[in-house]
C-alpha cells in the first residue's frame, strides 16, 4: 500500500489533473493511520515550489502525521521553518510557517524565537493558521513563564515588530492582551518588569492616535473621493470587520469606534469608501485575477467591497446605477474574497 501511494506521490506531473488527484491523496492521509515510510516523499513535496501552495500544506500537515515522533523529525521540523523563514521555501501566504509554529511552539521553539519568526510578507488580510497563531494560539500555548519571556522580548523589539502587527488584520492587540495576560499571572512580583512594558502600550496608544490624526488631515481627500489607496485600504479593513473576521464588529459603527466618533471625518471616511467604487484607479478584472495569482490583493480591492456594502446600506438605489465594467468588478472580487455573510 505505501509503495503506491508513494508512487502516486511522486508523479512528476505538474498538470492541474496530476495536480488534484496528489491534492486529493494528501488529504486522505491527513486523517489516515501513520505510514512512516512516507515521510520523507511527504517532507519533499513540501518543499517542491512547482506544487500548488495547498498541495505543500497538506503535505507538510501529513508529513507531521505519518513521520514518527523523534528528535530527528524536531530537528526536520526545526530547519524547514529556518528555511521558509529566510525564503529558501517558498511560502507566499505563510501557511506553511503557521503550521510549523503551531507543531514547534513552544515545546521546540522558545518564546525569544519565536518573535523572529513574525514576518511582514504575505497577504495580510488571510485568515488562516499563520494569522490564527499569532492571534489566539500563541496565548493558549504559552504558560505563565511564556509570556513573561515574550513581553520581555517584544519590549526589546518592539519599534521593529509594531509596524508588522500593525499591517495585519486585528494583530495590533497582542501585545496588550500578552500584559493584560502577564499581569494576572506574575502579580506584584513581576509588576514592575511588566509596569516597562505598560509605558511602552502607552506609546502604542500614542501612535493610534498620530494614525487618527493622519485621518483628520485627509479629511478632504476622503471626502473629495481622491484619498490614498493605502489609508482607504486600512478604513476598509475595519469596515469589513465583522463580514470577513478581522474584528468583532464592522461597519459605520467600526469606523465611528475607529475615529473616536468624531462625526465629520467618519461622514468623509464612508464617503471615501463609496467613492471607492468609482475610481478610474481600481484594478481592471485580468490585474485581479493576476494580483490574486501571486497572492497579492490590491490596496483598492477592500474599498471597492466596502464601498459596495455602505452604497447598499446607505444608498440602495445607486447601486442600480453601476456600469458593466464595475459590476464585472464586483463580481470578480466578491468571488476571489467571499465574506462569510455570502
Amino acid at each position: 500500500m505505501e509503495a503506491v501511494l508513494e508512487k502516486v506521490l511522486n508523479d512528476h506531473s505538474r498538470k492541474e489533473k496530476g495536480q488534484s488527484f496528489v491534492d486529493f491523496v494528501l488529504n486522505v492521509l491527513c486523517h489516515g493511520m501513520p505510514l512512516t515510510d512516507l515521510a520523507d516523499v511527504l517532507l519533499e513535496i513540501v518543499c517542491d515550489k512547482a506544487r500548488w501552495p495547498r498541495v505543500r500544506n497538506s503535505a507538510l500537515d501529513s508529513f507531521i502525521r505519518h513521520c514518527p515522533d523523534s528528535p530527528k523529525k524536531v530537528e526536520k521540523l526545526k530547519q524547514l521553518l529556518e528555511d521558509v523563514r529566510v525564503g529558501k521555501v517558498i511560502d507566499s501566504d505563510n501557511e506553511l510557517l503557521g503550521t510549523l509554529l503551531d507543531q514547534l511552539y513552544p515545546t521546540d521553539l522558545s518564546p525569544s524565537e519565536v518573535l523572529h519568526c513574525l514576518m511582514e510578507r504575505g497577504d495580510t488580510e488571510l485568515i488562516r493558521m499563520y494569522w490564527r497563531f499569532w492571534r489566539d494560539g500563541i496565548l493558549k500555548k504559552s504558560s505563565d513563564q511564556d509570556v513573561a519571556e515574550l513581553l520581555h522580548n517584544l519590549h526589546r523589539q518592539l519599534s521593529i515588530l509594531r509596524p508588522i502587527l500593525e499591517d495585519f488584520s486585528n494583530l495590533e492587540e497582542l501585545p496588550q492582551r500578552l500584559l493584560i495576560r502577564g499581569l494576572q499571572a506574575q502579580g506584584d512580583f513581576q509588576r514592575d518588569r511588566i509596569h516597562q512594558d505598560q509605558s511602552d502600550q502607552e506609546e502604542w496608544k500614542r501612535q493610534q492616535e498620530e494614525r487618527i490624526s493622519y485621518g483628520r488631515s485627509n479629511k478632504d481627500a476622503l471626502s473629495e473621493n481622491r484619498a490614498s489607496p493605502r489609508l482607504l485600504h486600512q478604513i476598509a479593513r475595519t469596515y469589513l470587520g465583522r463580514f470577513y473576521n478581522f474584528n468583532d464588529q464592522g461597519g459605520s459603527r467600526a469606523i465611528k469606534e475607529l475615529l473616536q466618533y468624531d462625526t465629520g471625518l467618519v461622514g468623509a471616511a464612508l464617503q471615501g469608501l463609496r467613492g471607492a467604487v468609482h475610481r478610474n484607479d481600481v484594478p481592471e478584472v485580468k490585474e485581479i485575477l493576476d494580483l490574486k495569482q501571486k497572492d497579492k490583493t490590491h490596496y483598492l480591492s477592500f474599498p471597492f467591497l466596502a464601498g459596495l456594502a455602505e452604497l447598499e446600506r446607505s444608498l440602495p438605489e445607486a447601486l442600480d446605477r453601476l456600469n458593466e465594467n464595475q459590476i464585472r468588478k464586483a463580481v470578480r472580487l466578491l468571488l476571489l474574497y467571499p465574506s462569510r455573510w455570502l
